[in-house]
């Protein structure tokens, strides 16, 4: 496949290899929480290793890892890797132009210039610092965009100079934002520091991921036959007799066929409009 256009005319100056420290805030089923994070950047010759962490009091630790190549169109990713209890990976086989991954997903066909989901912050980084141009306000960039289980197209949009403040002071920054492609897709702001080879300074994402809270106020005992869905693989997690968060996994939960009976006809309505949801 042919490179994308900003891909042909982009040059590329790598940052020094650098550990680059931030502090995460985020909110989750509103439970505001605060975690260490950081991002490692190492390259010898003309190969590079990344490794972005982030931990957190009672969550736990999660690492992402990028090793590969350096050449003429940027970093070219060989495996990434996602772990969190357990790991898994993404493989970037370029003899035969696919993706292979770990989990047993489908492969699918590697494109010019693909990255993955920790690469990518530095192939902006090392693309903006050495094309000039790309810094324009209004430039778009694209990129297949790798994880641990898929492929998805993503495209950024240069949106000007910004000044921000962190903790070490006031500095200037180049914002740029994820032009999302359908409703649920994950929002992603990055203020890149001049100062520190456009590396990101601050990243803000936004997951809208179909998650509900539902809230029966009147009647104790209607949210007991949640037990029932969580049985064809819905998740649901029951807070007390009258809450329930549905997590919808960006709608991609499918629910599986079983036998059962209904408590009430209210129920017993949930229940038929799942089972005919179900696979089997």
């Amino acid at each position: 496949p042919a490179a994308p256009p900003w891909l042909a005319q982009a040059k590329f100056v790598w940052p020094a290899p650098v550990l680059l420290n931030y502090d995460l805030v985020g909110t989750s089923k509103g439970v505001r929480y605060t975690a260490n994070a950081s991002i490692s950047w190492k390259q010898q010759d003309n190969s590079y290793q990344l490794r972005h962490e982030i931990q957190a009091f009672l969550f736990g630790k999660r690492s992402q890892t990028s090793a590969g190549q350096m050449g003429a169109t940027g970093l070219l990713p060989t495996r990434f890797g996602d772990q969190f209890r357990q790991e898994q990976a993404a493989h970037f086989d370029r003899a035969k132009g696919l993706l292979i991954y770990s989990a047993n997903t489908p492969s699918q066909a590697i494109e010019e210039g693909a990255q993955d989901r920790v690469s990518l912050f530095v192939q902006l980084a090392g693309a903006m610092a050495g094309t000039p141009d790309l810094r324009n306000a209004g430039q778009q960039l694209n990129f297949q965009v790798v994880s641990a289980k898929q492929a998805e197209f993503w495209t950024f949009a240069v949106l000007g100079n910004e000044k921000i403040k962190l903790s070490l002071g006031e500095i200037d920054s180049l914002k740029l934002h994820r032009v999302p492609r359908n409703e649920y897709d994950q929002k992603i702001d990055m203020w890149l520091s001049p100062a520190h080879g456009y590396l990101p300074a601050r990243i803000r994402i936004t997951q809208a991921n179909g998650d509900v809270l539902i809230h029966q106020k009147m009647f104790e005992s209607r949210l007991f036959f949640v037990d029932k869905l969580i049985d064809m693989g819905a998740k649901i997690m029951l807070c007390d007799p009258h809450r329930a968060v549905v997590m919808g996994h960006n709608f991609k939960s499918q629910l599986k066929a079983t036998t059962m009976s209904s408590p009430d006809i209210r129920a017993g309505i949930s229940l038929l409009i799942a089972a005919l949801s179900a696979k089997g």
